[in-house]
Protein backbone atom coordinates (compact mmCIF):
# COMPACT_ATOMS: atom_id res chain seq x y z
CA UNK A 1 0.00 0.00 0.00
CA UNK A 2 1.39 3.41 -0.94
CA UNK A 3 1.08 6.29 1.48
CA UNK A 4 2.36 9.82 1.90
CA UNK A 5 2.79 12.24 4.81
CA UNK A 6 -1.00 12.75 5.09
CA UNK A 7 -1.78 9.06 5.61
CA UNK A 8 -0.95 6.56 8.26
CA UNK A 9 -1.06 2.89 7.52
CA UNK A 10 -2.61 0.81 10.29
CA UNK A 11 -2.77 -2.96 10.38
CA UNK A 12 -5.99 -4.48 11.70
CA UNK A 13 -6.40 -8.10 12.69
CA UNK A 14 -9.83 -9.66 12.54
CA UNK A 15 -12.43 -11.56 10.62
CA UNK A 16 -13.48 -10.19 7.27
CA UNK A 17 -16.34 -11.20 5.00
CA UNK A 18 -14.75 -12.22 1.71
CA UNK A 19 -17.78 -13.09 -0.34
CA UNK A 20 -20.90 -15.12 -0.59
CA UNK A 21 -21.97 -17.68 -3.13
CA UNK A 22 -25.28 -16.67 -4.65
CA UNK A 23 -28.13 -19.05 -3.96
CA UNK A 24 -26.07 -21.40 -1.77
CA UNK A 25 -26.45 -19.63 1.55
CA UNK A 26 -22.72 -20.07 2.18
CA UNK A 27 -20.23 -17.34 2.90
CA UNK A 28 -16.46 -17.21 3.01
CA UNK A 29 -14.81 -15.63 6.03
CA UNK A 30 -11.11 -14.90 6.13
CA UNK A 31 -9.08 -14.24 9.25
CA UNK A 32 -6.03 -12.12 8.63
CA UNK A 33 -4.37 -8.76 8.45
CA UNK A 34 -5.65 -5.79 6.47
CA UNK A 35 -3.88 -2.49 5.95
CA UNK A 36 -6.12 0.56 6.27
CA UNK A 37 -5.02 4.05 5.27
CA UNK A 38 -6.16 6.69 7.73
CA UNK A 39 -5.92 10.34 6.70
CA UNK A 40 -4.57 12.71 9.33
CA UNK A 41 -2.77 16.00 9.56
CA UNK A 42 0.95 15.99 10.22
CA UNK A 43 3.55 18.63 10.89
CA UNK A 44 2.38 21.92 12.43
CA UNK A 45 -1.31 20.93 12.27
CA UNK A 46 -0.96 17.53 13.95
CA UNK A 47 -3.60 17.00 16.63
CA UNK A 48 -5.61 20.00 15.43
CA UNK A 49 -9.09 20.28 13.94
CA UNK A 50 -9.92 22.38 10.89
CA UNK A 51 -12.90 24.70 10.78
CA UNK A 52 -14.41 28.06 9.86
CA UNK A 53 -14.87 30.87 12.38
CA UNK A 54 -18.58 31.76 12.69
CA UNK A 55 -18.64 34.05 15.75
CA UNK A 56 -16.05 35.75 17.95
CA UNK A 57 -16.47 36.90 21.55
CA UNK A 58 -13.97 37.84 24.23
CA UNK A 59 -14.32 34.49 26.01
CA UNK A 60 -15.54 32.17 23.23
CA UNK A 61 -15.41 31.21 19.56
CA UNK A 62 -18.04 29.51 17.44
CA UNK A 63 -16.40 27.23 14.90
CA UNK A 64 -18.50 25.14 12.51
CA UNK A 65 -21.66 25.49 14.66
CA UNK A 66 -19.80 24.50 17.86
CA UNK A 67 -19.27 26.95 20.73
CA UNK A 68 -15.89 26.77 22.48
CA UNK A 69 -14.54 28.73 25.41
CA UNK A 70 -11.00 30.05 25.03
CA UNK A 71 -8.09 29.94 27.46
CA UNK A 72 -6.82 33.18 28.95
CA UNK A 73 -3.57 33.26 26.94
CA UNK A 74 -5.00 31.99 23.64
CA UNK A 75 -2.20 31.60 21.09
CA UNK A 76 -3.23 32.79 17.61
CA UNK A 77 -0.81 32.78 14.68
CA UNK A 78 -0.98 32.52 10.93
CA UNK A 79 0.52 29.55 9.09
CA UNK A 80 3.84 31.45 8.97
CA UNK A 81 3.91 31.62 12.82
CA UNK A 82 3.27 35.39 12.92
CA UNK A 83 1.17 36.35 15.99
CA UNK A 84 -2.38 37.62 15.37
CA UNK A 85 -4.37 39.47 18.07
CA UNK A 86 -7.85 38.07 18.83
CA UNK A 87 -9.36 41.40 17.66
CA UNK A 88 -7.93 40.71 14.17
CA UNK A 89 -9.57 37.28 13.88
CA UNK A 90 -12.42 37.50 11.34
CA UNK A 91 -15.67 35.64 10.75
CA UNK A 92 -15.33 33.29 7.78
CA UNK A 93 -11.63 32.63 8.24
CA UNK A 94 -10.41 29.06 7.82
CA UNK A 95 -8.43 27.92 10.83
CA UNK A 96 -6.81 24.97 12.51
CA UNK A 97 -7.49 24.86 16.24
CA UNK A 98 -6.71 22.72 19.25
CA UNK A 99 -8.97 22.31 22.28
CA UNK A 100 -7.87 21.19 25.73
CA UNK A 101 -9.57 18.59 27.95
CA UNK A 102 -12.00 21.25 29.21
CA UNK A 103 -13.13 21.84 25.60
CA UNK A 104 -11.53 25.28 25.49
CA UNK A 105 -9.55 26.51 22.49
CA UNK A 106 -5.88 26.83 23.39
CA UNK A 107 -4.28 27.39 19.97
CA UNK A 108 -5.45 28.77 16.62
CA UNK A 109 -3.59 28.84 13.31
CA UNK A 110 -5.28 31.15 10.80
CA UNK A 111 -4.91 30.12 7.17
CA UNK A 112 -4.04 33.26 5.21
CA UNK A 113 -4.71 32.82 1.47
CA UNK A 114 -1.55 33.23 -0.63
Amino acid sequence: MRHNDRRTVKTITGLFLMGCMAGTGSIAINAGLVEVAVAHESGPYEGMKRGTVEAIAEQSLRIDKNEFGVIENLEITDQYKRPIPLKNLEIGQEIYFRVNQKNRVEKVIVLIPS
